[in-house]
Formats: C-alpha cells, structure tokens, sequence
C-alpha cells in the first residue's frame, strides 16, 4: 500500500470502520484480521472509502500487493454487503451515541433516548444490550420487521427463539463490537420478507 494512504485523514478516519463492519475477519481467507486493504488499489486509482477498503490479514495484504480484486471475491462481497445494508432498515433501536456509519437507518435511538421505551417504526436494525436482552427481542418479535443480530444464550427466551418459527442464520463471523468482543457465538434474526430474504444472503437460514 502506498504511504499516502496511511497518511490520508479519510484512510485514517475509515480503517476503525472497516475493521468493525467486517468483524476484524479477513474478507480473503475468513482469519482475524488488523489491516485493511483496497478493492481497487490505491496505485490504480483506487480510493479510502469505506466501498474500496476491505479487512484483511497480513499475509493475504502483503500476497495481493497491487493486483486488482478477482471477480469471484468482488461478488462474495457486494452479496455480503448488500445483506446487511440493503434491507432498506428505517430504524436503528439501539444505537451508541451519533448512530453507526455502516447502518443506513433514516434513524436511531441511543440511550439516553431509549429504544425499549421508544415506538418502533418500519424496517428495524437491533443488535441489543447483550447484558440483558430478552425484552428487547421481545419486542422485535412483536415488532415484527426487521433484523436482529443477537448473542447465542441458555437462557429461556433464546431457547423459544430457536425452537419457534422466526428465521435465523448463524453468524460464523466473530464480531468485535465498539464496546469491545464477545466470547459468545451470536445469530441473524429476519422478520418480514425482505428481511428474511436479506439474512438468506449471509448464509442458510433456519
């Protein structure tokens, strides 16, 4: 990678962001990943949005150098992608402070706005407290639109969310999230066709 591009404000300012949208896994091989690479490399024209720039491992970084990204790899991503920004979701329900860049929500409730007491609206994106999360898939599940990305649990409300008929994939990808990572594996919830249809592009739902 060219120097400039470490230097870029914009290159510095979308790393983070990347990392945390791809789950800090390798989107060549599916290893942890700590670097980002270019789609289009920087030497070709290529630029440091958050379109272009992709996490990556070392090795796989330092193997592509300046090659151009294959065909195959470039429809794996734009399928991934459009998944989990395509869903058209209107409402994001748990929110850290300034709303996330990578969830396109027209928008969303923090804390001090609080989601759970809030009135939901349309397509919802919800990745809840994991410290306590049943009313808030509850609610999703009343709501009845949306995706959910919620933490594997022996408690109770996970076993009737398995056992019952919301379709779900498992998520492979171990997330770190802002607040830091998980040890828990965690699962795709989808209600509403094009919901259902959209968690259907990350893998094979249940």
């Amino acid at each position: 990678m060219a120097r400039r591009a470490y230097d870029d404000p914009t290159y510095k300012r979308n790393r983070l962001r990347v990392l945390e949208r791809d789950g800090y896994t390798c989107q060549y091989c599916q290893r942890p990943a700590k670097t980002v690479d270019h789609l289009v490399p920087v030497a070709r024209g290529g630029g440091n949005e958050v379109d272009n720039l992709v996490a990556c491992c070392s090795e796989c970084n330092s193997r592509r150098g300046q090659a151009t990204q294959t065909q195959d790899i470039r429809a794996r991503l734009k399928k991934r992608n459009m998944a989990l920004t395509d869903a058209g979701r209107d409402l994001d329900v748990a929110a850290p402070p300034g709303g996330i860049p990578w969830v396109p929500a027209s928008r969303f409730y923090t804390q001090a706005e609080d989601g759970l007491a809030s009135p939901w609206h349309g397509r919802v994106w919800m990745n809840p407290p994991y410290s306590k999360p049943e009313p808030w898939v509850r609610k999703f599940l009343e709501h009845g639109h949306g995706i959910a990305l919620v933490q594997v649990s022996k408690a109770r409300w996970f076993d009737e969310v398995w056992n019952g008929p919301t379709p779900m994939v498992l998520n492979h990808a171990r997330f770190k999230f802002s607040q830091g990572g998980i040890f828990m594996p965690t699962v795709f919830l989808g209600l509403g066709d094009e919901c259902i249809e959209a968690i259907g592009r990350i893998g094979r739902t249940r």
